[in-house]
């Protein structure tokens, strides 16, 4: 039989065979859930316009209703040398922190009178510096892109990273932004005064640092005539001419510390231009040709008030001075010790000699060849060696420059002593003979006279020399007379805890969970609707028949 005669015989004669059901019995479709939501389109419709409206009016009055905080800020740059390492010009340790610091603050808000507007306490936790330089995060974002490229090869990486070294080295100075953050509550400070606020905050900063830190002077002792007291004025005059004696000899120890400087010995200040060689040389003449001839002038005419008093402050001073020789002596003693332990003891590196040893001249032996080849534990032993002969000779040197000081200052006190025994012996004939009581006014007077123009000579050289530091400083330290520079100009925003960015994403993400529960509430509620309510006996109209 044909397939021809199959198809035309029995109840489906023209049809198709059935098909084999049983091979879709596994599959769902979703036709029925398709149906049963279309029947709910106006519903979810609905819902859907009902809920963007909630959505969107919530986030408006979120936005409009949440507290704000009113921000001033403004942008400044430090410009002194060694901003970038964290130093100040003379070596002193900065910290953005001292800007915004309480004696900065304080004196701010009094000359202001920010009272009106907040307390000192919420004035001073409502600032903070931050360090910001938007250059430099534009170049870092400009080389992420470049080194972000998969077809770079290794010679174009290594350069792209040495370029970007090398740019981001010229832009590495310091930048910050100061800024001020008013809470919610607090009265509004006009944007005017503001802006003045945080320009007075770095103005008197700098000029704390400057004047009270003394951040643009170098770190070095500095005598001024606050030294001569007024006990020069009044007084024996042999003690007045030996304490200024003394003070003239610790204003030369200072000028010669102040030397050390770089480029301070051809500074140039006043009328006469006159530099710090030449201060020197006047203040030891005026100590060496009217100091030094005053002194003997009091001595050989006794002009002494108390005889006694004199005795006891000579006393005195050769005990001082004493005491001081004997513990210059004993550092001179201690520092040759130890500097001559430190030889003898053997830490004291070799030089190479013809078996490969290192010498302590670090300098090799004749025959010797300039490359040793030869390698080993004791070839290793001898390149450590040689590592440590350079702080090995830097700390003899150390030590024996200790000794030099030491011996420098025994020489001093050793003049001193000398100085006043010599004073003793001339004051012992004086105190037998019983000169003393009666005093010539006219010596007196002409001695008081020519004391006063000494002092008035040595008060001038010591503020020529102030002047000369402060010259120095100034070209060293702060060639641009100021610590920052304003780099943007002041600018007031609000700053929102929620922004519309974060309320539409937030929204958005809502909207779409709420999306997918109302086509599974409707199909709820379709399902509760024909299959639960159906089956319960008080909906089903036969079964309430029979009962009646």
């Amino acid at each position: 039989m044909t397939t021809e005669d199959t198809r035309g015989t029995g109840d489906n004669a023209g049809h198709p065979p059935p098909l084999n059901i049983g091979i879709y019995e596994d599959e769902i479709s979703l036709r029925p859930l398709v149906r049963t939501l279309w029947q709910y389109r106006q519903v979810l419709a609905t819902w859907t316009i009902i809920l963007a409206a909630i959505f969107l009016v919530g986030s408006i009055c979120i936005y409009v209703f949440q507290p704000a905080d009113r921000q001033a800020s403004m942008e400044f740059r430090l410009i002194f040398e060694g901003a970038d390492n964290g130093l100040y010009p003379n070596g002193i340790p900065f910290s953005r922190s001292e800007i915004i610091a309480t004696p900065v603050l304080t004196e701010v808000y009094e000359v202001n009178e920010l009272e009106r507007y907040c307390t000192y306490d919420q004035f001073k936790n409502g600032l903070f510096v931050l360090e910001s330089n938007r250059e430099l995060d534009l170049l870092g974002f400009e080389f992420q892109t470049k080194l972000g490229d998969s077809r770079l090869t290794a010679v174009d990486r290594a350069n792209l990273e040495e370029e970007f070294r090398s740019r981001r080295q010229a832009l590495e100075v310091p930048q910050y932004v100061i800024t001020f953050l008013r809470p919610t509550g607090l009265t509004t400070i006009p944007d005017e005064l503001m802006g003045k606020v945080l320009d007075d905050i770095l103005s008197k900063w700098a000029d704390q640092a400057t004047t009270q830190r003394g951040v643009l002077n170098y770190q070095t002792s500095l005598y001024t005539t606050s030294l001569l007291s007024q006990e020069l004025v009044v007084g024996d005059q042999i003690v007045r001419a030996d304490i200024l004696r003394g003070k003239i000899n610790r204003f030369l120890t200072n000028l010669i510390d102040l030397q050390t400087l770089p480029g301070i010995s051809v500074v140039r200040v006043g009328v006469n231009r006159i530099s710090l060689p030449e201060i020197r040389a006047n203040l030891e003449d005026l100590s060496q040709y009217f100091l030094n001839p005053l002194t003997a002038y009091l001595w050989n005419n006794s002009l002494s008030s108390d005889a006694n008093l004199l005795q006891s402050y000579i006393e005195n001073r050769l005990f001082d001075t004493e005491a001081d020789f004997l513990e210059a002596e004993q550092k001179v003693q201690s520092r040759e010790q130890a500097l001559g332990a430190y030889v003898t003891n053997g830490t004291v590196v070799n030089r190479v000699d013809d078996e490969g040893r290192i010498s302590a001249d670090g300098s090799q032996s004749a025959g010797m060849p300039a490359l040793i080849t030869q390698f080993g534990d004791s070839f290793l032993d001898r390149l450590i060696s040689m590592a440590g002969a350079t702080e090995d000779i830097q700390y003899r040197q150390e030590l024996t420059n200790r000794v030099i000081e030491s011996k420098d200052e025994k020489s001093g006190l050793q003049r001193e002593r000398a100085y006043y025994n010599r004073m003793n012996d001339i004051l012992e004939p004086i105190l037998r003979s019983g000169r003393q009581g009666d005093l010539n006014p006219e010596l007196v007077r002409e001695a008081d006279n020519r004391f006063l123009e000494i002092l008035d000579g040595v008060v001038e050289n010591v503020e020529q020399a102030n002047a000369v530091y402060e010259v120095v400083s100034a070209q060293n330290l702060n060639p641009r007379t100021t610590l920052f520079t304003i780099t943007s100009p002041f600018s007031v925003g609000t700053l929102f805890g929620v922004t519309p960015g974060t309320l539409a994403i937030n929204s958005v993400i809502a909207l779409v969970v709420c999306f997918m529960f109302l086509p599974l509430i409707c199909l709820l509620h379709n399902y509760f609707r024909r299959q639960i309510r159906p089956a319960d006996p008080q909906h089903q109209p036969g079964v309430r028949a029979e009962e009646e």
